[in-house]
């Protein structure tokens, strides 16, 4: 939270950021390139209309996306290592 409130220009203290409520955020925004003075918002809460579980739909698409098989890391990572 300290590190974070030196981006905010010193007008929210650490204290504000670790007391937020759910769904409540601070921001700090450019406008035509210029930071404007850091003000609190509040978010809608996450959707529960559809209570299925998307983290395996998450995981499988990132795993056929980004994923590689793990010899070919062990590889890669040998060669990098000069081995």
């Amino acid at each position: 939270a300290a590190i974070l409130t030196e981006q905010f220009g010193g007008t929210v203290e650490p204290h504000d950021l670790l007391n937020l409520p759910k769904y409540n955020a601070y921001v700090r925004m450019l406008i035509d390139g210029v930071p404007c003075r850091p003000f609190s918002i509040q978010t809608l809460p996450p959707d529960r209309s559809h209570p299925q579980n998307r983290l395996p739909i998450i995981r499988r698409t990132t795993g056929h996306r980004y994923g590689r098989p793990e010899k070919q890391v062990k590889q890669e990572i040998a060669r990098a290592m000069g081995g």
